[in-house]
């Protein structure tokens, strides 16, 4: 019975298998990179929100990120790197950039 099997199927079979777990893995890893995308888009809309409510009420942009903790935005500084661009003028809406570190 075992006689007749062909060990280049063996082998075939083995590749295929860590083939299939390497393409797994990528796949996973994607997914988590655009899970980690996902979320700094949550948290740069959240913070976009926040400057345009604190224009609306107050009637200037905020002078820096930490003024927002006044309208609930919080900073995780362990898991994320911000800037804040904002104008000489103060004329603009400012840019808010976020990274995962």
């Amino acid at each position: 019975m075992f006689k007749d099997f062909d060990l280049s199927l063996v082998s075939r079979i083995v590749f295929l298998a860590i083939v299939a777990m390497l393409v797994g893995y990528i796949f996973m890893s994607l997914s988590d990179k655009s899970d980690t995308d996902r979320q700094i888009e949550r948290i740069t809309e959240a913070f976009q929100k926040a400057i345009a409510q604190c224009y609306a009420l107050e009637g200037s942009y905020p002078p820096d990120l930490q003024y927002l903790e006044k309208y609930g935005v919080v900073m995780d500084e362990d898991k994320y790197f911000y800037m804040y661009s904002l104008d000489d003028m103060g004329n603009y809406m400012p840019a808010v950039f976020i990274a995962a570190r």
